[in-house]
């Protein structure tokens, strides 16, 4: 890696730079072999890395992409509960699609993968963040605001944005990323209902069948 910074006329700041070793939950490894060094200097090993907004943890389970998400959600909603009694409803709702809607569309196709359990917290910063919205009180259900203002709920807006890369993919609208699926037909010969539907891996958890 060194000697590819040298050819191309790059630096690389090494006292900003570290490293993750990705494995399972139950794997260990020693630690003192996970050692990398360039120029002779040790890089740090981290468990979390920020990158382009999104925190990759070393197990990939996005647990805190969405602990640090909702901290940030959390004190908008603080925000909120101070300026909803003075503002009008629109205004609520324009702060809510300027300052948390963001949170919630950004790189969802990677991290929204996750496990429901995960989601608990968003979830819950959603709602209240939607009953500011309606100024109605914290314990007052929040489904009838979200027809009324028109705002989808977290896991219906990642399934939402699943379903159509899906489509694009599909109708060979993201150039390479077709070749990363299969159809049953090409994996077996049987004439069965879903030969022509997409061909699904056996995982041993929940997360990888999700949609």
């Amino acid at each position: 890696m060194s000697k590819w910074f040298l050819v191309n006329q790059l630096s690389i700041n090494l006292t900003k730079s570290n490293f993750i070793v990705f494995c399972s939950p139950k794997f260990r490894y020693d630690l003192a072999i996970a050692n990398i060094k360039i120029n002779h200097i040790s890089l740090e090993q981290v468990q979390f890395a920020k990158f382009l907004g999104i925190y990759i943890d070393e197990h990939l389970s996005w647990h805190k992409h969405t602990q640090i998400t909702a901290s940030k959600i959390s004190k908008i909603n603080g925000i909120l509960n101070k300026l909803h009694k003075y503002l009008p409803t629109f205004v609520i709702l324009q702060l809510y699609n300027s300052l948390i809607l963001s949170y919630f569309t950004h790189c969802n196709c990677v991290w929204g993968n996750s496990s429901n359990t995960k989601f608990k917290s968003l979830i819950t910063c959603q709602k209240r963040a939607v009953r500011y919205v309606a100024k109605v009180s914290p314990k007052t259900h929040s489904l009838p605001f979200f027809k009324k203002f028109n705002i989808l709920k977290m896991m219906t807006f990642i399934n939402f944005w699943f379903n159509s890369s899906c489509i694009n993919i599909h109708n060979s609208l993201l150039g390479p990323f077709i070749n990363y699926f299969t159809l049953s037909h090409n994996v077996h010969y049987y004439n069965t209902r879903h030969s022509s539907n997409y061909f699904i891996h056996f995982a041993r958890t929940n997360i990888l069948y999700r949609p």
